[in-house]
């Protein structure tokens, strides 16, 4: 697929969340709190007002990510996160040099007629964590950190539960050889109140890391499979990078994640 083409079926998505037509959003358990994710790539949902969510991750290489959220006013949502590579097995530690940071601010709610906007900064990137070397000039994850973003999201319900369609633009700047804009969008499908299906596009346009990436192929394709076992706890089994475009891809990546929401009063 070239990178026109990406271009063209991401600006439909845009377009679509934006001008998409009357619908309520869902309320079903699944979505019992707006997702503030697609996969790795942020969307305009946030937690509400006290809210918190802790939210654990098991990445490849024995790696983790612990992130912490707060909701503020019901429209800022606050978050620190921290994580690194190979603390699980025999190979070399790699923690992150900083913790990351995020802030978000819902511009505007989801409406019948409009999506939800959501604008914000996000310096976690995802992924296998690398250490500055003689081959990567900086420190980074295998996923570059969103940094300043726009989303939109809009709900959709239909007898099998609901249809959420999201999309962004970012601009990232942390990483001094690989800045720029990128855009990105991606689709959540809950089912029977149980669980939920997410798909997320993301051509990583501004990543020009011949180290990351194979014969200059950046696209990402992820998928997520979401389960509520129990009341504000959900279950995320993440398949990163389906076509294989990292050098480290093998194999998909497999990922496998708990988030625990719940009240600060």
């Amino acid at each position: 697929m070239s990178k026109k083409n990406v271009k063209i079926i991401l600006l439909a998505l845009i377009l679509f969340v934006i001008v998409a037509p009357k619908t309520q959003a869902d309320e079903i358990k699944i979505d019992s709190y707006q997702p503030r994710y697609i996969v790795d790539m942020p969307s305009a949902g946030t937690l509400d007002n006290l809210q918190y969510s802790v939210d654990a991750l098991l990445v490849g290489n024995g790696g983790f990510l612990v992130d912490v959220t707060v909701g503020i006013f019901k429209i800022v949502n606050v978050s620190m996160s921290y994580g690194g590579t190979g603390v699980i097995g025999n190979s070399t530690m790699n923690l992150q040099k900083y913790p990351g940071f995020h802030l978000k601010t819902k511009l505007l709610q989801e409406k019948e007629t409009v999506p939800a906007i959501a604008i914000g900064f996000n310096s976690q990137g995802k992924g296998i964590y690398y250490k500055r070397n003689d081959d990567m000039s900086d420190d980074r994850h295998e996923q570059l950190a969103p940094d300043f973003y726009l989303a939109a999201s809009k709900s959709f319900k239909w007898p099998v539960g609901s249809l959420a369609l999201s999309a962004g633009v970012n601009y990232s700047l942390l990483v001094p050889d690989d800045k720029g804009i990128n855009v990105y969008a991606g689709i959540e499908q809950s089912i029977l109140n149980v669980c939920a299906i997410a798909l997320e596009i993301n051509p990583n346009l501004n990543d020009k890391n011949k180290m990351i990436w194979k014969d200059g192929k950046t696209l990402m394709l992820n998928g997520a499979l979401k389960f509520t076992p129990l009341e504000d706890m959900i279950i995320e089994v993440q398949i990163k990078d389906i076509f294989r475009n990292a050098h480290h891809s093998t194999e998909i990546g497999r990922y496998f994640g708990v988030t625990f929401i719940s009240n600060l009063f």
